[in-house]
């Protein structure tokens, strides 16, 4: 059956390294032969009254003279782009296709299952029950298809089932309660409200979020006496001074940091005496 249509999938056109090696003009001549060769017979193959399409037939096709289609061809089958049978061009691409869908098209007839067809008798084709147009019932009916899963929004679980379904994965209840409340408010549903249906992936996500949110650790308070920090401080600056005799070449840096630490040295000081 000819389609009204071809499937051309850009990605594949422009990374065709045989293909990209062609000039513009061969590319679009290429297109071209592509358009006559999808409503050929048979499909992918040059060829028309099941005759070859030749240099002086295709430039007729094409509106172009047989002199520049001859260089293009010859350009075409230096870079490997058609395959040749004879003097028939052939589209790869195109057979290839053709081919996938007629298999297809043969396994929908067939219920979509190659094992629907009986082996011992290639004539008969058992019916599922299920499909439009089953004259014939089974003896050992086929098994039903199965069924969706029912949505935790319309069977909503308790903290009790969480807990359970958390055992698994090692989450702390103090996780499953929030989960299950978070949720539960939710509706049982996605971020974008869609519903959901695996609890125990649920939980395994929530637990999965929840350990990259660290708590906020609680700095321990420093124990050093005020008396102690002061010391310190003040052999910080009496070594510096030792270190840079010379104020004059003191950087601003410096400058500022030996400022803030006189400042405070100070302000420790009046703290200690009152």
């Amino acid at each position: 059956m000819k389609l009204p249509y071809v499937k051309l999938f850009w990605r594949d056109w422009q990374s065709d390294s045989g293909l990209r090696s062609c000039s513009l003009a061969a590319r679009g001549l290429w297109f071209e032969m592509l358009c006559i060769m999808a409503q050929a017979e048979p499909y992918g193959h040059l060829i028309q009254a099941g005759k070859p399409i030749g240099d002086v037939h295709l430039a007729r096709l094409v509106g172009s003279d047989e002199r520049e289609i001859k260089a293009l061809r010859d350009e075409l089958l230096a870079a490997g782009v058609p395959s040749v049978e004879g003097e028939v061009w052939i589209s790869r691409r195109l057979v290839r296709d053709n081919q996938t869908r007629e298999k297809l098209s043969a396994a929908g007839k067939k219920g979509g299952n190659p094992n629907l067809l009986n082996p011992e008798d290639s004539n008969t084709i058992i019916h599922s029950p299920y499909s439009i147009g089953a004259s014939t019932p089974l003896e050992t009916p086929l098994t039903p298809p199965l069924s969706l899963p029912l949505s935790l929004s319309n069977n909503p679980p308790t903290l009790e089932d969480c807990i359970k379904a958390s055992a698994t994965i090692g989450m702390k209840q103090e996780d499953v309660e929030a989960c299950f409340h978070y949720y539960s408010a939710q509706g049982w549903k996605s971020g974008k409200g869609v519903p959901l249906v695996n609890l125990s992936s649920v939980l395994a996500r929530w637990k999965s979020i929840s350990s990259t949110y660290k708590k906020p650790e609680v700095k321990q308070e420093n124990s050093t006496p005020a008396w102690k920090k002061l010391e310190i401080l003040k052999d910080q600056v009496a070594k510096f001074t030792a270190q840079h005799p010379h104020p004059d070449r003191w950087t601003n840096e410096q400058r500022e940091t030996l400022k803030k630490k006189r400042i405070e040295i100070k302000k420790m000081e009046e703290d200690m005496v009152k």
